[in-house]
């Protein structure tokens, strides 16, 4: 006999075996029965009150805020305590270029759900867009879907 048909009839001999195998499964001969039975009680959960509550989690428009603030920040050299939020504005942007297109970029023509964001640091006001993973700085925004 070759290798192949060794191979072959070993094969065969494993499909057999799992066949019988699966004919004789214990769960196949025991049907599923439906009760009315009530499930039993559990005891109340008690809090564990030996960790203090976690803080509320930030909203997704003070992360654009803390996305643009850090940005501006490091574009700056200064630390973020010195720039002032004037304004964050939940926005609806017509591309991924949130609104803030480069020339000889493509974008995805998709509506992009983001925010536009003020901050000031002296008398100087910059203007950021940002979705939820990005934050870009603008020097000529395009406006918003209506």
């Amino acid at each position: 006999m070759t290798a192949t048909h060794a191979c072959t009839a070993q094969l065969g001999l494993l499909a057999a075996i799992f066949l019988v195998a699966s004919c004789a499964s214990p769960l196949a001969a025991t049907p599923f029965a439906f009760t009315s039975a009530a499930p039993p009680s559990l005891p109340p959960a008690t809090p564990d009150l030996s960790t203090p509550a976690p803080a509320e989690s930030p909203s997704d428009a003070q992360i654009a805020s803390a996305l643009g603030t850090a940005h501006l920040a490091q574009q700056l050299g200064i630390p973020p305590d010195q720039i002032t939020t004037m304004s964050v504005e939940p926005m609806q942007w017509a591309d991924t270029s949130l609104g803030c297109p480069q020339a000889g970029i493509m974008y995805i023509q998709v509506i992009t759900p983001g925010y536009r964001i003020l901050l000031a640091v002296g008398g100087t006001t910059y203007e950021y867009h940002c979705d939820q993973r990005q934050a870009v700085f603008c020097q000529n925004p395009q406006p918003p879907l209506p």
